[in-house]
């Protein structure tokens, strides 16, 4: 298998714990050391007939991302480790080195020009940082395990 590099997207001011792609693989969500959640996109409304075949399209497609939107939360909360994401939806989950998973949905309007980012609830639990966290396939579950050695799930209706 031969892989082309297509792209490096900077602007996260420390190291990076975590990407996800969105739905429809026409967004990328990093977070990190900096206490901040990105979300990456194409700059120009540009979508090539067929985005995985090799070509020039798919070259500048990709060429146009950059920063799309930037929520920058306190330092208190020093880093964000995982991020997860329900499987057919723009809901997600970010999770902390303090214990907490905050679940959050993104909004784009205007044709992908407006990108809102709401956080909906707050779960807390975990006594220290968690490592990883899931939803499960029905989407009715969340879980999430931390250094405290534990794993807590919850059931939709948070």
């Amino acid at each position: 298998m031969c892989l082309k590099l297509l792209l490096t997207l900077k602007g996260h001011r420390g190291a990076i714990w975590s990407i996800l792609w969105g739905v429809s693989g026409n967004y990328l969500i990093s977070v990190g050391v900096d206490s901040s959640l990105v979300i990456w996109g194409p700059s120009e409304i540009f979508f090539p007939v067929n985005m995985y075949k090799k070509s020039v399209g798919e070259i500048t497609y990709f060429n146009s991302w950059a920063k799309l939107y930037q929520l920058k939360m306190s330092k208190v909360l020093r880093t964000f480790r995982s991020l997860a994401k329900k499987v057919n939806s723009n809901y997600f989950s970010i999770s902390d080195f303090l214990g907490n998973s905050y679940l959050w949905g993104i909004i784009f309007l205007k044709c992908f020009k407006i990108c809102i980012v709401e956080i909906n609830h707050n779960l807390k639990g975990h006594s220290s940082e968690i490592k990883g966290c899931d939803f499960s396939s029905s989407e009715n579950v969340f879980s999430s395990c931390g250094r405290d050695r534990n794993i807590w799930v919850w059931k939709k209706g948070f």
